[in-house]
């Protein structure tokens, strides 16, 4: 019986230790996801907006 109490409090020891550890490793994918994500989309936007100040230069006056 006492063998088997402290079997499950092991075991409850474990499942916590074990949660804490996948959420850290879901934080860290979250993190590395952001780290990249954002400034791609950062990089794309920048392109995409000096592109169309090479098309559409400021200098040039608008006609019409």
């Amino acid at each position: 019986m006492i063998f088997r109490v402290r079997l499950l409090l092991h075991d409850e020891k474990h499942q916590k230790v074990h949660l804490k550890y996948k959420m850290q490793e879901e934080n860290n994918e979250e993190k590395r996801l952001y780290s990249i994500l954002l400034p791609a989309i950062f990089g794309i936007a920048l392109g995409g907006w000096l592109l169309h100040l090479r098309i559409h230069p400021i200098s040039k006056d608008a006609e019409n």
